[in-house]
């Protein structure tokens, strides 16, 4: 299942009518989602998104956006399960740390 089609049934089952979501859903990674959600964008003739995820990972993922030519605008998710744990929360932490660095250099898709 995509990370799209995962948003979306949050989304949905918190109230937001199904018929204002544009899902993606062939992205498995960040890159991959980022990269459909671009393209389903501009064919929408969309530029602006708000980009919501884990607090560690935002830095990357407005890295991603902006190189998909997506203007973003970061909204942590509170009381995220990972952020709430702290171990875990080290782990994705040290994941991150070594991603970003890694997505900085490889540059543009």
């Amino acid at each position: 299942m995509s990370e799209g089609e995962v948003a979306r049934r949050y989304a949905v089952a918190h109230g937001v009518p199904d018929s204002v979501i544009m899902v993606e859903r062939v992205g498995h990674t960040s890159a991959e989602s980022v990269q459909a959600a671009s393209s389903l964008m501009k064919k929408a003739g969309l530029q602006t998104a708000l980009l919501v995820s884990d607090t560690y990972h935002m830095l990357r993922l407005e890295l991603l956006a902006r190189r998909a030519g997506i203007r973003s605008y970061r909204s942590p998710a509170p009381a995220s399960p990972i952020d709430r744990d702290r171990a875990i929360h080290r782990r994705y932490v040290l994941r991150e740390s070594l991603l970003l660095p890694a997505e900085a250099v490889r540059g543009g898709h």
